[in-house]
């Protein structure tokens, strides 16, 4: 809740306007059914025209406040949400920044573009419907009470019923007879979604070995499966208007009823009672849309609870020095996730200026290990102490679609941004200078969509030259040769090492070669996971 208010911001006036709108157009409505009534009855009563006339003009306000009310809140609405939306982007991109390296499945460019991007349009088309709907309607169902009081108070108590069928029941039945469907639909629409973005970023080499059919049948079968549940949550909807319509239909001939009596004593006009009775049929149109509202209300707080804790920015910890002329120092370290220990009594030190290189099989604490060294993740035991700086390099490093400057000035702070001459050196230490001389614009070529027009190799390099110019005395290597031929991976390394030279390097790699030509090996054996704990080789 805490989190819709934020986003929402109810005191701000867009809100309000969205709000008074959706209720003006709501009270509009009614207004134009109760006086058309009003119009007929009257009518029949063969009164001198100017009489009709008024009324006549009236019809015609209300039929024009309607629409005019309806666009305003329209506007309204949808720029409020709009406005939610961004600044819930905003919200968990820092939240997910401050997880990212103890979070692998969001280093996947899919998991956050359903994140970002799906989720939060999602619940973007939510809101309007399942809190500014509702609010307003609670407005006009407010208004209708008090007409109907004071027109013809016995009537009041039915009134209240008719309303909270409106409300509650209806809404409510349509909620039961949807089963969740509404959330199963979103849930199937973000799972294709994160489907289709790996499909695309993998196009051309689906293309290229003529196996593409398989991936886009099964997403042409996931959208039939979030269509027929679609078509569920629509059924759902129909039962609760059905229980309006009938709730409408009874209160109609139940105000008729009650009226009749003081029709017949003359205590109130004909045209009065007529004007209420088609009252209550027009609140089958004005409040049908809360059937809908129920209906995704669970899929909102879904998401709104999902979202709540993924924007929780995670605290770095702030990790002691290590002595001098030590880089990376753990004494008796342990580390894991949710209470798991994944390492366990770890004791190293790592001189300044050296290379560790970590190996082991996936999921033993490589990458887990590097998060630990970033703050991102406190140790469970003993104690971890880091000198200087750390940039971190991960396995798929993003670029932007973007010029060469462009993603390298991202090193620094806009007060520092590295000179030409820094942009250039870092560029041929990491073994991009006959790139550079080829590239038509130099460092204004722009290299594409995260980087389509460079190679894997290219873009790593790319990415440690970055590092680089963070002026960072510690680097972290996460997988760099992960998506390289043996070539490929063979001659970045000798690169990496040659523009690293005099830096603490931390590499995490699965190649056979970087343990061989390891400085200093740290080997996790994730065999030990079952006795509670990694198997580790101490350094120093």
């Amino acid at each position: 809740m805490r989190l819709l208010f934020s986003l929402l911001q109810p005191w701000k006036p867009v809100f309000i306007r969205s709000v008074l709108f959706g209720a003006l157009a709501g009270a509009g409505s009614l207004a134009l059914s109760a006086l058309s009534g009003w119009l007929i009855v009257r009518a029949s009563q063969h009164p001198p025209v100017l009489y009709l006339l008024v009324a006549m003009v009236g019809v015609r306000f209300f039929g024009l406040l309607r629409a005019v009310s309806r666009y305003l809140e329209r506007l309204a609405s949808h720029s409020e949400a709009f406005a939610a939306a961004n600044r819930l982007r905003l919200k968990l991109w820092d939240g997910l920044t401050s997880s990212l390296p103890r979070r692998r499945e969001l280093q996947r460019g899919d998991q956050v573009l359903s994140t970002l991007i799906g989720k939060v349009d999602a619940l973007r088309d939510l809101l309007p419907r399942v809190v500014l709907v509702p609010l307003s309607l609670l407005l006009t169902a407010t208004g209708v009470l008090l007409t109907t009081v004071l027109i013809l108070p016995q009537a009041w108590l039915l009134q209240l019923a008719v309303l909270l069928v409106a409300l509650l029941i209806g809404p409510g039945l349509a909620l039961l007879a949807d089963q969740r469907s509404a959330s199963i639909e979103q849930s199937q629409r973000e799972a294709m979604l994160s489907r289709l973005t790996v499909v695309l970023a993998a196009s051309a080499e689906l293309r290229g070995n003529r196996v593409e059919n398989a991936p886009l049948h099964q997403l042409e079968e996931d959208d039939r499966r979030a269509t027929k549940t679609a078509s569920r949550s629509v059924w759902a909807q129909g039962s609760g208007v059905a229980l309006l319509t009938a709730a409408a239909g009874l209160g109609a001939l139940g105000v008729l009823a009650v009226g009749a009596p003081a029709v017949s004593s003359g205590q109130l006009p004909a045209e009065a009672l007529m004007a209420l009775v088609l009252l209550q049929l027009g609140l089958v149109d004005v409040f049908s849309p809360l059937n809908q509202a129920a209906i995704g209300l669970p899929a909102a707080l879904k998401a709104l609870r999902e979202f709540s804790a993924q924007s929780e920015v995670a605290e770095i910890v702030e990790l002691p020095s290590a002595p001098s002329g030590v880089a990376i120092r753990a004494d008796r370290l342990s580390f894991g996730w949710a209470g798991r220990t994944v390492v366990e009594e770890l004791s190293l030190n790592v001189p300044q200026g050296s290379w560790l290189t970590v190996t082991g099989p996936s999921g033993s604490g490589k990458s887990t290990f590097l998060a630990v060294l970033m703050g991102y993740l406190e140790p469970s035991s003993g104690r971890c102490e880091v000198t200087g700086r750390i940039a971190w390099c991960p396995q798929e490093a993003h670029l932007f679609g973007s010029t060469v400057r462009g993603n390298l000035a991202l090193a620094r702070d806009r007060e520092d941004s590295p000179t030409e001459e820094e942009l250039l050196a870092a560029l041929r230490r990491v073994g991009l200078g006959p790139l550079l001389e080829e590239l038509p614009d130099g460092l204004e070529t722009r290299i594409g969509a995260a980087g389509g027009q460079l190679s894997g190799g290219q873009r790593q390099r790319l990415a440690v030259a970055r590092a680089l110019l963070t002026r960072a005395e510690i680097v972290l290597l996460d997988e760099p040769t992960a998506h390289l031929d043996q070539a490929g991976a063979a001659e970045l390394m000798a690169d990496l090492h040659t523009a690293l030279s005099g830096r603490t390097v931390v590499l995490v790699s699965h190649r056979e070669q970087d343990r061989v030509a390891a400085e200093l090996l740290l080997e996790l054996d994730a065999r030990s996971t079952a006795l509670g704990g990694l198997k580790t080789t101490t350094i120093g």
